[in-house]
C-alpha cells in the first residue's frame, strides 16, 4: 500500500464531491423556485375559483383554457339532459336548469362585449337626454355556434323546463292572491 499515490485519490474525490455539491445546490434552487412558484399558482387557483364561485360557475373550470372550460360545461348540459330524459324529477329538472345556466352564464361572461355609445341630442316628447345605443358584440363566432347548436339540440328539454317555469310562475300567482 506504500506504493498507491494518496495525492491522486483525493484529487478524484475531492472533484466527486465538488460535482455532488453543485448539484445539490441547483435542486435546491429549483426546489426553492417551485416553491415560489406554486404559492403564486395556488394564490391565483384560489382566487380563480372565488370569482367562478360569486359567478355562480362550477369552480372545476379554475386553470382551464376556453376551449377546455366550454367542453366541461357542454359535457354537463349533455349529460343532465341525458338523466332528464330517463327520470323526470324535481331533481333532474334542477340539474339540468342549473347546467344550462352555467354553460349560458360562461358564454355571456366570455363571449360577448357590450358596448354604450352615449347618442348626442334630447328626446322630443320628454326633453331628455337620448338613451345610449347598446351594440352586443360577439367575440368567438365558434363559441356562439357552439351555443346555438347545443341550444338546438336540447330545445326539447329547453322547452318542457319553460313550461315548468310557467307552472311555478302560475303557483306562485295563485298564492300571491
Amino acid at each position: 500500500m506504500a506504493g498507491v499515490d494518496p495525492l491522486g485519490q483525493s484529487l478524484y474525490f475531492q472533484a466527486t464531491a465538488a460535482a455532488q455539491q453543485q448539484i445539490a445546490a441547483k435542486k435546491k434552487n429549483e426546489t426553492e423556485k417551485t416553491k415560489k412558484t406554486s404559492f403564486k399558482a395556488i394564490f391565483q387557483k384560489v382566487q380563480e375559483e372565488t370569482e367562478l364561485e360569486a359567478d355562480g360557475l362550477p369552480i372545476e373550470l379554475a386553470g382551464m383554457d376556453m376551449e377546455s372550460a366550454v367542453i366541461f360545461l357542454k359535457d354537463n348540459v349533455d349529460i343532465a339532459g341525458e338523466v332528464l330524459k330517463n327520470s323526470q324529477t324535481p331533481e333532474t329538472f334542477g340539474k339540468y336548469k342549473k347546467a344550462v345556466g352555467q354553460f349560458l352564464r360562461y358564454l355571456e361572461k366570455n363571449n360577448f362585449e357590450v358596448v354604450k355609445i352615449q347618442r348626442r341630442g334630447i328626446n322630443r316628447r320628454t326633453k331628455k337626454k337620448l338613451d345610449p345605443r347598446v351594440q352586443v358584440k360577439i367575440i368567438n363566432m365558434k363559441l356562439d355556434q357552439l351555443a346555438s347548436d347545443m341550444l338546438f339540440n336540447h330545445r326539447n328539454n329547453l322547452a318542457l323546463l319553460a313550461r315548468l317555469e310557467e307552472l311555478n310562475g302560475l303557483i306562485i300567482d295563485i298564492i300571491a292572491a
